[in-house]
Formats: structure tokens, C-alpha cells, sequence
């Protein structure tokens, strides 16, 4: 799916365990409070999630995360949608 979650198909290692998690979820917590350690974790933003929580009166929650993005790693960014790396 686009490179969010590329498979290490070369060291034989098994893949890391996803937990994935809706913003509505997490609000109002930042990504920060669940990354620390040996955890690790991304938000992905795209138009399509943005347009769902407009929609649904939640855009204040997407808004939120939008913001605290910048504090994270940018790590892909296609136009279309784009990740941020906590860990």
C-alpha cells in the first residue's frame, strides 16, 4: 500500500506487530505518549480521512493531529497522503 508498510523480506526476521489506531481514538492524546522505548509509531494523513472527519463533525480532531504533526519526521509524502514517524 504506497510504502507505509513495506515487509523486510531480507534479513528473515518476522514482522513487527501493527496496531492500528484511529485518531478519534487516541484524541486528545498526542503520538508522542504512546512512543517511547522500543515502541514506535506513525500517523498517516490523507484527503480521503480528512474529508471522513469533516463529514462526521470531527474535523477539530484531525485539525488537532494536523498540528502536532510537525513536531514528528516526516518520512513520506506522496501529495496524496503523508506519514510522520514517532518513536
Amino acid at each position: 500500500m504506497g510504502g507505509i508498510y513495506p515487509d523486510d523480506v531480507w534479513t528473515g526476521r518476522p514482522p513487527p506487530e501493527l496496531v492500528r489506531i484511529r485518531l478519534f481514538i487516541l484524541f486528545p492524546q498526542f503520538l508522542s505518549n504512546y512512543t517511547s522505548g522500543d515502541l514506535s509509531g506513525i500517523m498517516v494523513f490523507d484527503r480521503t480521512s480528512e474529508l471522513w472527519y469533516r463529514q462526521y463533525g470531527m474535523r477539530f480532531i484531525y485539525d488537532y493531529y494536523l498540528r502536532d504533526a510537525g513536531n514528528y519526521s516526516k518520512v513520506y509524502d506522496n501529495d496524496a497522503y503523508w506519514i510522520v514517524y514517532g518513536g
